[in-house]
């Protein structure tokens, strides 16, 4: 059955590569890959193509200068684009039509303008909230550009007041407390209730330790300032970006060298709670001869627990699943085509559709799952709700699009593992890397092959042990005098 489906499916890709490859290679204009067993790209096919490329001219207003942030509201569709620049902000429709703009606030009865913000971040009820980084603030504003209110630099022995309160990403959780990325601040974000008084840091990260951190520590226990100052300083590194499920989980990213570090999904304590050992990114050091280190800019997190991550470095989007398997990468730089950019800032996701925003074009792009991104999400979408008996089908699907899909074979795996054929589970397990997975479904194997030739293990045991000692017998027989 399953080799039918493979030659259908292999007649099928021929045939659409046959009338529809140029088509195809002009819609995604990026190599499609995805990692192997061993930590080495191969090529996929893409999960997500270019749709739309949204310009100004289409929504009849000024260029965008220097637009740094990008917000979709999930309850009403609405998107808000924040112009630094320009210092307004843009809001559209779910179709992506032009609503308005604000480029004045008021508060009391008089006017005031941001001074090139940073970030956007809107609450259920509508409020606004935005880093006003130029001006050393965050404000509350309702959506006609009413400032409700403002938060400053706290007056806190706890808060470093030799740090500069520039704001540069904000967010609010269900309780109304506001968290605030501070250019600089290394701390973890900065917390404030709903009154706007600072409560705490959160989620700091940790320094790695190293023989060279504890050799320098010692050094610098006995050294003079003076000599202390030529040494290096060792520091937590600073969030770049953060986003809230509807769980209250929050999700992190930075700039960091250990890939392992890249990406966190923090509990209310600031807890990464991602398995360990996980690497985000790509997972290659060197391509085409150059340097790769991976800096993720900004993260999204959508209503099925889908995350992803932009990357400076190449301007690729990483997808990662509710268990942060990596699902698929797209994007790229160049900024001719459709599908690729110049400086991508933002990423954020509508109805299914992913944004990206591009601060040197004043653009955004909106990416649509592919036919290949559609099977995926099909049989991920089964799979994270527990059905992995269902899920096999369209897993299997994959697999005959792209055997090198390392996660279809895992699911592929699970599926078998719950119809009880561990040893095709194994097979599958072997292929997608899954040292636990392949150990379960060996473990179960081992005990239907120990249940079923119980008895004839169990009797050649027993004449095993009579035989060596009728054997120990005789010998011994034979040497007495």
């Amino acid at each position: 059955m399953h080799m039918k489906r493979r030659i259908a499916a292999i007649l099928c890709i021929l045939l659409l590569a046959a009338f529809t490859g140029s088509a195809a290679a002009a819609s995604e204009p990026y190599r499609g890959y995805i990692y192997d067993s061993y930590g080495h790209s191969v090529d996929s096919l893409n999960g997500y193509a270019p749709v739309r490329l949204l310009t100004n001219a289409d929504l009849g207003i000024t260029p965008l200068k220097n637009p740094q942030d990008l917000f979709v509201d999930k309850h009403t569709g609405q998107v808000y684009l924040l112009d630094s620049g320009n210092n307004r902000i843009i809001m559209l429709d779910r179709d992506l039509n032009y609503i308005k703009e604000i480029s004045q606030f008021t508060r009391n009865g008089e006017t005031t303008a941001l001074n090139l913000p940073s970030s956007i971040f809107v609450k259920k009820d509508g409020t606004l909230v935005v880093a006003d980084t130029g001006n050393d603030r965050v404000i509350f504003a309702d959506q006609q550009g009413e400032i409700l209110s403002e938060v400053t630099k706290p007056e806190s022995e706890i808060y470093p007041q030799n740090i500069k309160f520039a704001p540069v990403k904000v967010l609010c959780d269900d309780s109304d407390n506001l968290y605030v990325i501070v250019k600089g601040l290394f701390q973890g974000a900065v917390v404030f209730n709903k009154d706007g008084e600072f409560e705490r840091f959160y989620g700091s990260n940790k320094v790695k330790l190293s023989l060279q951190l504890l050799r320098d520590l010692f050094w610098k226990s006995i050294m003079s300032a003076e000599q202390k100052s030529g040494m290096s300083n060792y520091v937590p590194i600073e969030f770049k970006s953060f986003d809230i499920d509807d769980k209250g989980f929050i999700y992190t990213v930075t700039q960091d060298n250990d890939v392992t570090k890249t990406l966190s999904k923090r509990n209310s304590l600031g807890e990464n709670i991602i398995k360990a050992g996980r690497k985000f990114g790509d997972l290659e050091s060197i391509y085409d001869r150059r340097s790769i280190i991976t800096q993720f800019i900004d993260v999204c997190v959508d209503e099925n627990y889908f995350t992803y991550a932009l990357d400076l470095t190449r301007g690729r989007v990483f997808q990662y699943d509710s268990e942060f398997n990596l699902v698929t990468v797209f994007g790229g730089y160049g900024g001719d085509q459709v599908g690729t950019f110049k400086l991508p800032v933002a990423v954020d996701v509508l109805d299914g559709q992913v944004l990206v925003l591009d601060a040197d074009m004043g653009t955004v792009t909106t990416f649509a799952l592919t036919s290949f991104g559609e099977k995926v999400n099909r049989a991920l979408k089964l799979y994270n709700e527990g059905k992995y008996l269902e899920a096999i089908e369209p897993w299997w699907d994959v697999v005959e699009l792209n055997n090198n899909y390392l996660l279809a074979h895992k699911g592929i795996g699970d599926g078998l593992y719950m119809t009880g054929d561990y040893i095709g589970a194994m097979k599958h397990y072997k292929i997608a890397n899954d040292k636990d997975g392949y150990l379960k479904a060996f473990r179960e194997q081992r005990n239907i092959f120990l249940r079923r030739y119980f008895a004839v293990i169990f009797i050649a045991v027993i004449l095993l042990l009579i035989g060596l000692a009728v054997m120990i017998n005789r010998r011994n027989r034979r040497r007495r005098p």
